[in-house]
């Protein structure tokens, strides 16, 4: 008997599931528009030649949408995206007046007409470009639109002097393959653009973004194969301090307290003195080996390479004043050396105190 209920159970649990997946099924299909791709021709050589081939430039509307920042790398100087690359431009030939008939609904690939054959100049894959296989939309005015979501790393060299109080331009870089502005002209989409000024773009950790723009570049000019049209999305980062207060200013300052209690000490005892002084030395230097795997091989010393400088001077200037007042205890002076702590003790957090400053709002 029990097992004659456990298979009516298990039957009734199989045919339930099986009916509720064949409604969400249809609810689903009954939303989505009905659309049927008829069949279309195209001229043959339409792919060949830019619309007006001897007229102005074909002016090319484009939009990126950031969708989000989702890591900067200083060591790499790379950063990870994730966007939508919108291009529209008007191809008069492809028109329901030149035509005599609507490309609505037609199944059209971008190989199959002109396109201004764009990629991620700075992209590290090859995603980063616009493939020739992608569908396009063409409206009965003969308006082709084209858009394509791209995500993965960029390089985008950054100027790290002022890490880590710095902001950050990072860049995607945009171009034709084969087009110059003479013959294509880049427009920015402000209308699409605003639309998608909606969608906040994520910041990566420890990063807040300040703005996102777009401008046309002068063209790029490689010797031996002429000219290319050219724009950039500007993304503007700022650094959180916050991390690096705990991970920086405080440890420093932290070693830096340690090398002062040197100025505290009975000089008569100069053994804890030299001790301590040489501890904090080997301990800031460590420190800062530690410090420069997080950035890369740059020529110049960032703010907080400076900072580090300044408290390893410091340091060192302790061990110096543990050395001069033991060597004047050896030779009877012992008041002179009380004396020489006394007024070092000052300076010496004076001077850090002014590097700090220095440290938050020098630029």
């Amino acid at each position: 008997m029990g097992r004659e209920i456990t298979s009516y159970i298990l039957f009734f649990t199989v045919l339930t599931f099986v009916v509720l997946t064949i409604l969400s099924q249809s609810a689903v299909a009954a939303e989505l528009p009905n659309v049927t791709y008829k069949p279309c021709t195209l001229p043959e050589n339409i792919q060949r030649t830019r619309p007006d081939q001897n007229g102005s430039p074909t002016k090319v509307k484009v939009a990126l949408i950031l969708l989000d920042l989702i890591d900067i790398n200083e060591t790499k100087e790379s950063i990870d995206v994730d966007f939508v690359l919108a291009l529209q431009w008007q191809d008069a030939r492809l028109s329901k007046h030149a035509r005599g008939s609507s490309l609505e609904n037609c199944r059209i690939r971008l190989n199959s007409i002109w396109n201004p054959d764009i990629f991620i100049v700075n992209g590290q894959a090859q995603n980063f470009h616009l493939d020739s296989g992608r569908d396009v939309d063409i409206d009965e005015y003969g308006v082709v639109r084209v858009q394509k979501r791209m995500t993965g790393a960029l390089t985008s060299p950054m100027k790290l002097r002022d890490f880590p109080l710095d902001d950050q331009r990072v860049k995607i870089l945009i171009s034709s393959f084969e087009y110059s502005s003479k013959d294509v002209s880049f427009i920015i989409d402000k209308a699409t653009t605003a639309a998608a000024g909606k969608v906040h773009a994520e910041a990566p950790t420890g990063w807040k973004i300040l703005s996102v723009t777009n401008e046309v570049l002068p063209d790029a000019t490689l010797e031996g194969w002429g000219s290319y049209a050219r724009m950039q999305n500007i993304i503007v980062v700022q650094r959180l301090f916050g991390y690096w207060f705990w991970k920086l200013v405080l440890p420093i300052t932290l070693i830096v307290l340690m090398a002062w209690s040197v100025f505290w000490l009975d000089p008569e005892v100069f053994t804890p003195q030299i001790t301590i002084a040489a501890t904090s030395v080997f301990t800031l230097i460590a420190f800062q080996l530690s410090l420069r795997s997080t950035l890369p091989q740059i020529e110049y010393l960032t703010r907080a390479d400076q900072m580090i400088v300044g408290s390893t001077v410091l340091v060192f200037i302790a061990l110096g004043q543990a050395v001069v007042t033991s060597r004047l205890v050896q030779h009877g002076r012992v008041e002179l050396a009380r004396r020489a702590d006394a007024y070092g003790r000052w300076i010496y957090l004076s001077i850090y105190l002014g590097m700090i400053l220095i440290f938050l709002i020098w630029h």
